[in-house]
């Protein structure tokens, strides 16, 4: 059960004791609000009588019907309570009669500005002010409502009764605020529990990001090294470039030699160019082989370095390049063997020129 303090705040009363009519606007006080006056002006009426009979129908210490608080002669009295707990607003209004009376109880709706009705009957009326307060009557009196001739009896009581009257009173206090406890132990369990949470999701970020890092040091680390494999493959390219370009003007000065010098001659000089293109072949292969190598070490350790894969690349192209100017090569060295192709058949015709020569020298002589 959930306990609020219970704040006044209109009450009106009408044929009630000595008052024919009478108002009190809780809401335009300051609390706490001390009332003074002779004895006998109506102050325990008004202020204790009125409000206990509002909410529990019946008048503070009183053995007598709830009635007797009719003024005389009539036979009927009313009474109406406007009361808050917490951010909620009621209503009591109680007709006294020696008729059996009447109550209804109502909850204003700030939302569409009007007061909602809860009930008319009597007994539920009951159930649900001790639900809404928190409180019946008996608990009320001992709690909130002591009349002032009861102040010297209580000051004038045995120690024992006096602590046995404390005690009552504060074990109901300490129930509500016992359960008002377990209530907001109930809410802070629950945060604690979704902070528990937040703070184990935030541990396992915490430790990917750990891991993160750890790796993308690992990796920086790494980078130099990586670095260093990527100049020596630039240096190793050029001086492949460089190669190639001798490579081709040696073609280019054998293209020429093939004009202008005897196919004997040239062939060592093919021969020899052969081997070097098979060095040449040779090297490429291994420094293929290492690219291959150096892209799968840098795959999968550098994923960000994609401009290191870009260069591979390019020098890739490079040695695409190069297996063209290759190819071009041997198709030189199939020239040469055509040239040797067109000797034989040079040296075939010489001996056919001597056999005409000597066959025409028979023919003279004969």
């Amino acid at each position: 059960m959930r306990w609020s303090l219970v704040r006044l705040r209109r009450l009106e009363v009408r044929r009630i004791a000595s008052y024919e009519d009478a108002e009190i606007d809780f809401e335009s006080l300051e609390y706490p609000v001390f009332v003074t006056g002779p004895t006998g002006a109506g102050k325990t009426t008004l202020f204790i009588d009125a409000l206990t009979t509002a909410l529990y129908k019946g008048a503070y210490g009183s053995e007598r019907e709830f009635t007797d608080l009719v003024m005389k002669p009539h036979r009927e009295g009313r009474i109406s309570l406007e009361f808050s707990v917490g951010d909620e607003i009621y209503k009591i209004d109680r007709v006294l009669s020696s008729r059996g009376g009447k109550a209804t109880l109502q909850k204003f709706d700030p939302k569409n500005n009007r007061w909602v009705p809860i009930s008319s009957s009597i007994s539920a009326i009951d159930s649900e002010i001790k639900r809404i307060t928190s409180l019946d009557y008996n608990g009320l009196l001992n709690s909130a409502v002591i009349r002032q001739g009861e102040v010297y009896d209580f000051l004038n009581m045995k120690s024992s009764d006096r602590r046995a009257l404390l005690l009552r009173l504060m074990n109901l206090r300490f129930e509500k605020f016992k359960e008002k406890a377990y209530e907001k132990f109930g809410d802070v369990r629950e945060k604690i529990s979704k902070l528990e949470g937040r703070l184990e999701e935030r541990e396992r970020r915490i430790s990917e990001e750990e891991r993160v890092r750890a790796e993308l040091r690992d990796v920086e680390q790494k980078i130099p090294q990586l670095k260093r494999e990527k100049d020596e493959k630039d240096k190793e390219r050029k001086e492949l470039s460089s190669s190639l370009g001798k490579l081709r003007e040696k073609a280019a000065v054998l293209e020429e030699e093939l004009k202008a010098t005897d196919v004997e001659g040239l062939k060592k000089e093919l021969q020899e160019k052969k081997a070097e293109y098979t060095r040449l072949n040779e090297e490429i292969r291994r420094v293929e082989e290492d690219s291959k190598r150096f892209n799968a070490k840098l795959l999968s350790d550098v994923y960000k370095y994609a401009t290191l894969v870009h260069e591979l690349k390019l020098w890739l192209s490079h040695l695409e390049n190069l297996s063209r100017e290759i190819s071009n090569l041997e198709k030189l060295v199939m020239k040469k063997r055509k040239i040797s192709e067109i000797k034989s058949k040079l040296e075939g015709y010489s001996g056919i020129d001597r056999e005409v020569s000597r066959l025409k020298n028979l023919l003279e002589e004969n």
